[in-house]
């Protein structure tokens, strides 16, 4: 936590004190936002990290500005106290959520990119001079709608039970090792991904995150990680299938018993229709 106070005080400094002055002597600063995201943002920070910095402009201000900022600004990049410092100038359009700023409507979070939103609910605002990067992250973190919520999680049901017990059961037959891993390495994608959706969060934008975040969430996932871990640690295909059955097991009670999908889907997959 000191180390995250640190290098954001050393963000806040390099933005306020130097990048500010010089975008003001060509915009007035109320129509620029800036944040902290990244590794500080989302609370993996170490003794090796960045500060990575983003500065938001209008599409109209960022076509007429953007480039130009991004290669005559000074000091966007620096290092500081053995760790970089850098900011660069892009629009909100960058995290796949530009319709959310306008509407709460369930097209607009369908629209919606996951890891975008979840990068969005991390951000450190540290200049938002017209609330308006303020609002969006508040909408962002009541979370999906209902509808939208519950869609998600049949759509990635579909493809968890096609590749995790349909695929797997037949490359298993065939004696097919490399199909096996790759419909394998699919359905626990799914099965991460499900985790998060069962506990209502977003998921990381960061690979190197997400079963960090996915074995702190508190409902189902315990449950499920020890059989994660033993699948990782064994060469056998035929051990690996049976472990793979039993989180899927797992997770059909957990769906069957809070009523996400309906009934007839839990098993009958190729019901669900591509969405």
């Amino acid at each position: 936590m000191k180390l995250r106070r640190k290098l954001l005080g050393m963000g806040k400094a390099q933005f306020f004190d130097v990048i500010l002055p010089q975008i003001r002597k060509y915009l007035n600063d109320r129509r620029v936002e800036a944040v902290i995201s990244g590794s500080v943002s989302f609370g993996y920070c170490d003794k090796y990290s960045d500060v990575d910095g983003v500065i938001f402009l209008s599409k109209r201000d960022y076509m007429k500005y953007g480039k130009f900022f991004n290669e005559s600004i000074k000091d966007l990049k620096v290092e500081r106290e053995g760790h970089r410092i850098e900011y660069h100038f892009a629009t909100i359009d960058e995290y796949g959520v530009t319709r959310l700023l306008r509407s709460d409507s369930e097209d607009a979070w369908r629209e919606a990119s996951p890891f975008g939103l979840y990068a969005v609910s991390k951000f450190i605002i540290i200049h938002d001079p017209e609330n308006r990067i303020r609002k969006l992250q508040q909408r962002v973190r009541k979370y999906y709608p209902e509808k939208v919520w519950r869609d998600n999680i049949l759509k990635h049901w579909r493809s968890l039970l096609e590749d995790g017990k349909y695929n797997i059961e037949r490359d298993l037959k065939r004696k097919k090792v490399f199909m096996f891993n790759l419909h394998l390495c699919n359905a626990l994608w799914n099965i991460i991904i499900l985790g998060f959706l069962f506990n209502k969060k977003y998921y990381p934008t960061h690979h190197q995150w997400l079963y960090e975040e996915f074995k702190k969430l508190p409902k189902v996932v315990p449950e499920v990680i020890p059989k994660i871990d033993e699948i990782v640690r064994t060469a056998s295909i035929e051990t690996r299938a049976k472990l793979l059955s039993e989180i899927i097991n797992i997770y059909m009670s957990y769906v069957r018993d809070n009523k996400l999908i309906k009934l007839e889907y839990v098993e009958e997959w190729w019901k669900i229709p591509w969405r």
